[in-house]
């Protein structure tokens, strides 16, 4: 958020610059962890960005401080002043209340954040263990609850599980934001890891993970959409029961690349965990079907 004397402003607060304290001020801030007070630009060693401020009129005075969470600092409150004055001690001390105020706002935010997202996890996690107790012959309803649950959990693009079917790996459950599919998928991926990512994964029981598909040789399949697509950075998760893998959970980001965090990969590694029930539930529930044929 961005403020002058007239209000708020709707142009500045789009601004981004980057945290490099040779670039700009309060990059300096966040990575000291320390007020700066600057009482006078024309006397101070400034960076590029605010060096040409300087020069431009803009400013030429400011009193910058860390929001601070235990040793982590989350942002920086700056305040700038059009001409060389210092700022006192009661207005930094009053600037010190407004940033204890702020980490305040900002703690609430991320603990209500928390607690709606835990929340949102244990009810995928409810529904998929709904799924898996109403369909013990049938691995598909389980996969698409999953699917549902990863595309609304796990920012992402396409979200897929994929099974192998003789020398293939074959779709049960795929979505968009805006689409599902499942089986009717007639796209199959060969079990060759040099083809693609998924065989990969499922070939040397590995979890792969690519922040940034414009940093790495591409199998021939992940080249094309990458060139048609706009396939950017990816996940993929084995299904693994003890030493064997029975699946893969794949996660696809589009346009630009970003990489998944620990929080989002142990979440796709737990949906997995379900995944592998569901399988194992299937299996077993069949298995106990044909000894009963056999018997009777």
């Amino acid at each position: 958020a961005v403020a002058d004397a007239d209000g708020l402003s709707d142009v500045l607060h789009t601004q981004r610059h980057p945290v490099d304290p040779a670039d700009n001020l309060p990059s300096r801030v966040i990575i000291s962890k320390k007020t700066a007070h600057n009482p006078d630009w024309s006397k101070s060693d400034l960076p590029e960005k605010d060096r040409k401020d300087l020069e431009g009129g803009r400013a030429r005075a400011t009193l910058a401080l860390p929001l601070l969470r235990g040793e982590k600092c989350l942002g920086v409150l700056v305040f700038v002043r059009n001409a060389p004055r210092a700022f006192n001690t009661d207005e930094i001390a009053m600037a010190q209340t407004f940033s204890d105020q702020a980490m305040i706002a900002i703690e609430n935010v991320r603990l209500f954040t928390e607690t709606q997202a835990a929340l949102a996890r244990q009810t995928a996690s409810a529904e998929i263990l709904r799924a898996i107790s109403r369909s013990p012959s049938d691995i598909t309803p389980v996969f698409e609850e999953i699917i549902d649950a990863v595309i609304r959990l796990i920012p992402c693009d396409i979200a897929a599980s994929l099974v192998p079917e003789g020398t293939s790996l074959a779709f049960v459950a795929g979505a968009t934001p805006t689409e599902k599919w499942g089986r009717q998928s007639e796209q199959r991926f060969p079990l060759d890891a040099d083809h693609n990512f998924p065989a990969r994964a499922f070939v040397t029981k590995t979890l792969l993970h690519y922040p940034d598909w414009g940093q790495i040789d591409l199998p021939p399949f992940e080249q094309e959409k990458y060139d048609k697509i706009g396939f950017r950075s990816s996940l993929t998760v084995p299904l693994r029961r003890d030493a064997d893998v029975l699946g893969v959970l794949i996660m696809v980001r589009k346009d630009i690349p970003r990489a998944f965090t620990s929080e989002e990969i142990n979440l796709a590694q737990s949906f997995c965990d379900q995944a592998v029930i569901a399988i194992e539930n299937v299996r077993l529930f069949n298995d106990t079907q044909a000894a009963l044929v056999r018997q009777t």
